[in-house]
């Protein structure tokens, strides 16, 4: 069962919110999770730049020139794997992550019908899901920094 905390401080589960508040809570979290993703991938493009490149190749003015043909998510999260054995738990997770990073910029109302009360409980799971994997990859990628 998922928590969430309202305005006022009290917790409520999804299916215990009316319609507006679904609502007001989903527009809150679309914008948050905008927000968490955004450091995701700055941190793999750090990590790629400064941990796995010869330092001596890093042109230092412009240091991700060379990610310049990996500019979507989910072409860094494959780069990365490439240079990091992840466990296949941890792997789902960043896949899970890419996915839903992609639904909520690229395809968010193709998945989801607003007049229907359970896809924004369904929308409300995914993004709550987003920032949970966003943390534990962000634990991640400052382990390896």
């Amino acid at each position: 069962m998922l928590l969430l905390m309202m305005r006022v401080g009290t917790m409520k589960t999804i299916s215990d919110m009316t319609l507006l508040q679904k609502r007001d809570y989903l527009e809150q979290s679309v914008g948050a999770a905008l927000l968490w993703s955004q450091p995701i991938e700055q941190g793999l493009k750090a990590v790629l730049t400064y941990v796995f490149k010869n330092p001596a190749e890093v042109d230092h003015a412009d240091p991700y020139k060379w990610l310049a043909n990996k500019r979507t998510l989910g072409r860094l999260v494959g780069e990365f794997k490439k240079k990091v054995r992840l466990p296949e738990h941890f792997e789902e997770i960043f896949n899970q992550f890419v996915e839903d990073r992609n639904i909520l910029v690229h395809g968010f109302f193709e998945h989801y019908d607003l007049y229907k009360s359970q896809d924004y409980e369904n929308a409300i799971k995914m993004i709550y899901r987003l920032r949970h994997n966003g943390d534990v990859i962000h634990n991640v990628l400052r382990a390896i920094l």
